[in-house]
């Protein structure tokens, strides 16, 4: 089975043990991407701090390095109170989701940054 949740990008490889919870985890996120646009109008650095953390937990989890790396961006720019940042990588992560492309596999394949 593979997950595509718009535009098909390049398919990422993922363990077919998360398969049965993959739905709700892209749910998560599409939630926690809501709330960003929320703080980033608020200018809420603590609650996009807290939403870039959870988020790249989520997505290293879930084996996706890329959107670990760019949930990392957004945390570290909410540390350093830079909204501007935040708002482009918020965008950034948007769009990974939205033309995430998923293949579940027996076992999964680590890609090379910025290669999923």
């Amino acid at each position: 089975m593979s997950i595509r949740s718009g535009a098909a990008g390049p398919i990422t490889c993922v363990s077919r043990f998360l398969e049965p919870i993959f739905p709700k985890f892209l749910e998560i996120q599409y939630g926690y991407l809501t709330q960003l646009e929320q703080a980033i109008a608020d200018g809420d650095h603590a609650t996009l701090r807290r939403l870039g953390h959870s988020m790249k937990g989520g997505a290293a989890t879930y084996q996706l390095p890329k959107a670990a790396v760019l949930a990392e961006r957004l945390e570290l720019a909410a540390m350093q109170r830079d909204i501007g940042t935040a708002a482009r990588v918020a965008g950034l992560l948007r769009r990974y989701y939205a033309s995430l492309a998923v293949e579940f596999v027996d076992k999964a394949v680590e890609s090379p940054a910025g290669t999923d």
